[in-house]
């Protein structure tokens, strides 16, 4: 906030103003408004990590897990297996369960087994997604499916 009398100054920061500059304006009170502005800017947008990430509990523990990071999640009897750039790790879930905790503009079930981040996705056709060297099938009950979520790329 730019104003002539310093009394506003008060006023000013009961409206979460970022900084109160008073006339005339120095160049170096300037730059340093500017700076506590472009800070604030940068807490409030900048990518917040925490909504990107989920815990899972593998092994008795909970581990963080970066979402962008997941390639996909395959169901494997009471268990899922999601394989991350880094690692594979194996949950006691069902496939269902996990989904839903997945943003589901970014994760599509293709397949009564998979569940795959378009993100990923090397190449695909009617019947098949290939995500790096792995093939998966992509069944007709979940094609329309993957063709909608396709269309926001």
């Amino acid at each position: 906030m730019v104003a002539g009398k310093p009394e506003y100054a008060l006023k000013a920061f009961e409206y979460d103003v970022t900084d109160f500059l008073q006339k005339p304006i120095l160049l170096t009170r300037f730059d340093l408004a500017i700076k506590r502005a472009m800070l604030k800017y940068k807490q409030i947008h900048v990518n917040d990590d925490s909504e990107n990430q989920i815990f899972i509990k593998s092994k008795m523990s909970q581990k963080r897990i970066n979402i962008s990071k997941i390639k996909w999640v395959e169901a494997k009897g009471d268990y899922v297996q999601v394989v991350t750039l880094d690692s594979n790790i194996m949950i006691l879930s069902s496939l269902k369960s996990f989904h839903s905790q997945l943003p589901p503009q970014t994760f599509v079930r293709v397949h009564k087994s998979y569940v795959i981040n378009i993100e990923r996705i090397n190449s695909f056709n009617s019947k098949v997604v290939a995500i790096g060297d792995k093939i998966f099938p992509v069944s007709r009950a979940r094609k329309s499916d993957l063709t909608e979520a396709l269309k926001y790329i």
